[in-house]
């Protein structure tokens, strides 16, 4: 995955995505509350293309060791990060 990264950030792809973590310690999200949506986290902002901050983002991520995550959980999040994005 690296790769794919790296290769993107020195092309001139317009491509836009952002970064959103689950099943890790860290709750960064606008639906998160003292029950749900936690361990899920937005490590972007906003949509961007790759840049270095990104990249050190991914070579940074680490597996957590219970292994658990809500994958549902994660995608509602994401859904409505595009959808706020899209105002």
């Amino acid at each position: 995955m690296k790769y794919s990264f790296s290769f993107q950030l020195f092309s001139e792809t317009p491509d836009e995505f952002a970064l959103i973590t689950f099943g890790g310690e860290t709750t960064n999200n606008a639906l998160a509350n003292e029950k749900e949506y936690r361990g899920i986290d937005v490590k972007t902002d906003h949509f961007s293309t790759v840049n270095p901050e990104i990249l050190r983002e991914v070579e940074n991520l680490k597996v957590n060791p219970n292994g658990v995550g809500d994958w549902l959980d994660a995608i509602v999040v994401a859904t409505q990060f595009i959808s706020e994005e899209n105002k």
